[in-house]
């Protein structure tokens, strides 16, 4: 176990704790569909045990289509919030996403998000690159002005869209310094990827509240979410075993343009070397069947892993679980998405339910 989770202890930074207060921490649930009635189980339990909103993976070549399955999720709850976690600007046009969360919007009567980032598994999935930030931040507007204006302009052509005119919140999701800001400029909320140890809670609110400023806006009006990896366990080994493939995609994230996230110089080149060599082929395997594969090998073999659980990790027993969520709290963290997506689909409704007894009703 990395000497900083041993309890989930991990030193704050001087100054950056704060006092609880009226902070009500909320939880979004991720899910990772591959059967309409595992879908329905799990969001139904989600909301059951107090989950305050599921999002669901868009990934076409690796799981179902994520706005048939939010619609399934709409009709099968009546409170919690549902969202894409996360769409991208590069597989749907504007008008193709702005329909497709109107309709569920409508179905759910005004439960949906719309959670947009660059796109990496489910654009290389079919040979194509990431966006860059410029195009997330055209995409962006062109939905929002889609769906509030019926017409935009979009890559020099005017798109329109004639039967549902009101505002659906865009969420942006963000990995780096740069997009974080972005983020914080141009979203509605901010889906935080950068990672959950004191200097990441830290920096990343930093730069968000440096995007909302441009802007005209304070840090304190968006609604901002961080991303982890949760499983709860009988031991924190345990834990970790099948979260492996989860971590290994994760680790893939955080070594795009290590710099500037804070990272150890010796982890640096490691990142680097780890996202060269990743396999997406093999990811897809991962979150399909789980187990071993080249890249959690490779977390292994270059000694990463440790790193990335403390950048991304709320795994253990309960009471584990418990206190590191207890300490993002008094970071300041306020919404907080736990991904399971790695486990069998046997396991997932217990183990929301888990998380539910040893986190959600004890904070």
């Amino acid at each position: 176990m990395p000497p900083s989770q041993v309890d989930m202890g991990i030193p704050l930074i001087q100054g950056l704790e704060k006092r609880r207060g009226e902070i009500s921490m909320k939880f979004m649930m991720g899910l990772h569909p591959r059967a309409e009635a595992t879908t329905i189980e799990w969001a139904k339990t989600a909301e059951q045990v107090g989950f305050d909103a599921v999002g669901i993976a868009d990934s076409q070549s690796v799981y179902q289509d994520t706005y048939i399955c939010l619609s399934h999720a709409a009709k099968a709850t009546s409170r919690i919030q549902l969202s894409t976690r996360v769409t991208n600007p590069v597989t749907r046009h504007p008008a193709v996403t702005a329909g497709c969360a109107a309709t569920v919007d409508q179905i759910s009567g005004g439960r949906m998000w719309i959670g947009i980032g660059t796109g990496q598994n489910s654009t290389v999935q079919v040979g194509l690159s990431p966006a860059r930030l410029k195009d997330l931040r055209e995409y962006v507007v062109a939905v929002r002005e889609l769906l509030t204006k019926g017409t935009t302009i979009y890559k020099g052509a005017t798109a329109r869209f004639h039967w549902y005119h009101k505002p659906i919140p865009i969420y942006v999701a963000a990995h780096g310094p740069r997009s974080l800001e972005l983020a914080g400029e141009i979203g509605d909320g901010v889906i935080s990827g950068l990672g959950l140890r004191p200097v990441d809670v830290e920096f990343a609110l930093e730069r968000i509240s440096t995007g909302a400023r441009r802007a005209g806006k304070r840090v304190e009006d968006l609604d901002i979410w961080f991303l982890g990896q949760m499983h709860i366990d009988n031991s924190y080994e345990e834990a970790l075993k099948p979260m492996l493939g989860s971590l290994a995609s994760r680790a893939q994230e955080l070594g795009r343009r290590p710099e500037g996230k804070n990272l150890p110089a010796n982890m640096v080149q490691r990142l680097r070397e780890y996202t060269e060599r990743y396999d997406f082929n093999a990811s897809a395997g991962e979150r399909i069947h789980g187990g071993e594969t080249s890249n959690t090998r490779l977390l292994h073999e270059l000694g990463i892993l440790d790193l990335v659980v403390e950048h991304l990790g709320i795994m253990g027993t309960g009471e584990q679980c418990l206190a590191r969520v207890r300490q993002l709290e008094k970071l300041g963290v306020k919404g907080l998405i736990t991904n399971t997506h790695i486990l069998p689909d046997s396991k997932r409704t217990e183990i929301i339910r888990k998380w539910s007894e040893s986190v959600i009703k004890r904070l």
